[in-house]
């Protein structure tokens, strides 16, 4: 696998994921123009969710870290170096897989293939080699990756506060039910699904609850979700809210969709674009179900917003913990 192009006839390559040599030079050279380490700081061999990944999604993943930082790639060079396969066949099919998961046009990506005239271990037919340069821009705007988002936000920050609560709010986690259904093709016709999400607790242990606001790119709100989770520790929570969203997302396969997710736990945030590790056990297990379902996902991102600007997700978390709480006793 080499560019996420399978080439025939060839041994191939070991490694933890698809092994594919000159998509991950890419991924750390776009990692390296953010100042966010190597691909292995991010996605470890030691991990197993990360096992026979496609290297593909490995850069839509660091497009995203990157994004997270202001931080957009403008063009790609690369070589790959090695005796075999020969790969001017596959050179085309190579750039637009590349320019398709970085976001950029086929104009802006480059694969180059050399040897080494027999010299050194790709001379030996021992392995391949793979150079990356990437050239970047930072955005100005804020996290903006899309031309309206700078709209979007200036558009959150006047109304702040004042956001109306939906006329849909529904007592129970994101399902399959039935009503969900047809809240999912509502959205369907949406460019972009903005989602709010908290946790709260009435101690740290203590009975629990979690929303989940669902709104239009202009920041209306479309329905919400609450429930409660039983005894759980704040971040728990946190975590929990995002995690039962996106498992309704990927149910309803709204993976073509512009999709943010606005949490006001910096911490979170941080850990999810893998700037942070989880040095929590408790946190480890929801972590690593919640980061590889977001991989699945062409166009999603994790943001950070203020306490402020999460004002009603935050209501109904409260919510959701205080009336189990209170009901229980």
């Amino acid at each position: 696998m080499l560019g996420g192009v399978e080439i025939p006839d060839h041994a191939g390559l070991l490694g933890h994921s698809d092994a594919d040599v000159l998509v991950h030079a890419i991924c750390d050279a776009i990692l390296g123009t953010a100042a966010l380490g190597d691909l292995g700081k991010h996605f470890p061999d030691t991990d197993p969710k990360y096992k026979g990944i496609s290297s593909i999604k490995l850069l839509e993943r660091v497009i995203e870290l990157a994004a997270n930082k202001g931080v957009r790639p403008t063009f790609i060079d690369s070589v790959v170096i090695c005796e075999l396969p020969k790969l001017a066949p596959y050179i085309e099919e190579m750039c637009a897989n590349i320019a398709d998961a970085a976001g950029v046009s086929n104009d802006q990506v480059s694969v180059k293939a050399k040897t080494t005239e027999h010299l050194g271990f790709t001379g030996r037919k021992e392995g391949i080699a793979a150079i990356a340069v990437v050239s970047a821009a930072r955005d100005t705007g804020s996290r903006g990756r899309d031309r309206d988002e700078n709209a979007r936000n200036r558009a959150r920050d006047a109304r702040g506060s004042e956001i109306e609560m939906p006329a849909t709010i529904i007592e129970r986690a994101p399902g399959s039910d039935p009503e969900d259904e047809k809240l999912a093709e509502m959205l369907r016709g949406l460019s972009t699904i903005i989602c709010n999400t908290d946790g709260a607790t009435s101690g740290n242990p203590g009975p629990s609850g979690c929303a989940a606001v669902l709104m239009t790119p202009d920041g209306d709100p479309v329905c919400a979700f609450r429930w409660h989770i039983g005894v759980a520790t704040n971040n728990i929570a946190e975590y929990t809210a995002a995690l039962e969203l996106v498992r309704w997302l990927d149910g309803m396969a709204l993976y073509d969709k512009q999709i943010e997710i606005n949490m006001d736990s910096e911490l979170a945030v941080k850990q999810l674009n893998g700037l942070y590790k989880v040095k929590s056990a408790g946190l480890r297990d929801l972590w690593a179900e919640l980061s590889g379902l977001l991989l699945r996902f062409k166009h999603c991102k994790v943001v950070y917003v203020r306490r402020e600007m999460n004002t009603l997700a935050d209501k109904l978390a409260k919510l959701a913990s205080k009336k189990r709480s209170s009901s229980s006793t």
